[in-house]
């Protein structure tokens, strides 16, 4: 059986998609999808902690 995870999406632009859950662990961060890639962003210092995005991808993420 396939595992969805339903978050509530707080931003789209230029074909990312931002989700957070509020209620999720530490540290406090933030899914990005982006086509097919996902990673998880740390909100605090912008760090990928999870996933992994091409350099170009992360630097449109980070303008």
């Amino acid at each position: 059986m396939l595992h969805v995870e339903i978050m509530p999406v707080i931003s789209r632009f230029n074909g990312f998609v931002i989700s957070m859950s509020y209620d999720d662990h530490e540290p406090p961060h933030v899914h990005v999808l982006k086509d097919d890639v996902r990673c998880v962003m740390d909100i605090r210092t912008a760090q990928l902690s999870r996933g992994c995005l091409p350099a170009g991808l992360l630097r449109k993420l980070s303008s």
